[in-house]
């Protein structure tokens, strides 16, 4: 059970309840391609002296703050030095070249633009363009260590739409970072996944039967009962509902996570796991994890 929910399992942010995903730099590559090719350039077409061409970009940015409190003067003067010339702050676009002061009490997202590359090219010159854009990728993802923002114009070219896409288990909203999931996460007999508070006992206290506050009696650590299976689908047919208790009170806008976590699967009997496992939907790449 442990070396599916390690290989299989879908892990969610602790904070917001957002599913994080983990992505190589080729699947970011493709998820842009992907994009890129999806919108629907022709409507946005005009014409000069009876010669067409669009203006449409896709701006990769590297958000190198998210959701912090500070000044930052230092950083903002060290991304100059590198060659940057914009930034997004707060979601306003500012030139580095310009004063840009920040309330040091308040926290601010920044993002700076590492490259912006016109639709066209894709098609007029991909060879080029592709070369181009893996580059902005290694270089937004070093920058920010791991996060990369995508700016582009949805299908339909109507709308501005930004994407999020992390390549580590980073919640790119707002910053929470996952261990390596491996099947000791899902052991409260390892250090590495046991709760901290009870020390994996699942009691307050050690003579005691009152469950611990943070675990709930599981006796796992917080990130290991916030990576699930299955959907709220599967739960349906089978006539039940999940409300999983959110890690930090104070969160809000906490999204409930569909499935089921370790913890609450070993509880149902064996009928129910058996009937669990029958709906449960997976790819390809994840049946190939099943049958080991």
């Amino acid at each position: 059970m442990r070396i599916l929910f390690a290989r299989i399992g879908r892990p969610h942010c602790l904070v917001c309840g957002r599913e994080i995903k983990k992505l190589s730099q080729e699947e970011i590559m493709n998820t842009i391609l992907e994009t890129v090719h999806g919108i629907d350039v022709a409507s946005k077409k005009k014409e000069v002296m009876g010669v067409a061409y669009d203006d449409l970009k896709i701006r990769l940015y590297s958000p190198v703050v998210v959701g912090r409190k500070g000044e930052y003067y230092q950083l903002l003067y060290d991304l100059l030095g590198k060659g940057y010339t914009q930034v997004k702050v707060d979601g306003q676009i500012k030139k580095l070249r310009e004063q840009i002061i920040l309330d040091k009490n308040k926290k601010h997202d920044i993002d700076v633009l590492v490259d912006e590359i016109y639709l066209s090219e894709f098609k007029d010159a991909k060879g080029g363009a592709k070369e181009r854009l893996s580059e902005a990728v290694e270089k937004a993802l070093e920058e920010s260590k791991g996060l990369l923002k995508i700016e582009s114009l949805d299908p339909t070219a109507q709308n501005l739409v930004e994407k999020l896409i992390s390549s580590k288990f980073m919640c790119p909203y707002d910053g929470f970072s996952y261990p390596e999931i491996e099947p000791r996460l899902f052991s409260f007999n390892s250090p590495y996944g046991a709760c901290p508070t009870c020390n994996g006992l699942g009691t307050k206290y050690f003579f005691g039967d009152e469950a611990c506050q943070t675990c709930k009696g599981t006796r796992l650590r917080e990130e290991a009962l916030h990576v699930f299976l299955g959907d709220d689908v599967v739960l349906s047919k089978m006539g039940k509902t999940i409300v999983h208790q959110k890690a930090a009170e104070s969160a809000k806008d906490y999204r409930n996570p569909s499935g089921l976590n370790i913890a609450e699967l070993i509880d149902f009997s064996i009928r129910d796991t058996f009937d669990f496992f029958d709906g449960l939907k997976l790819t390809p790449k994840e049946k190939v994890f099943q049958k080991w």
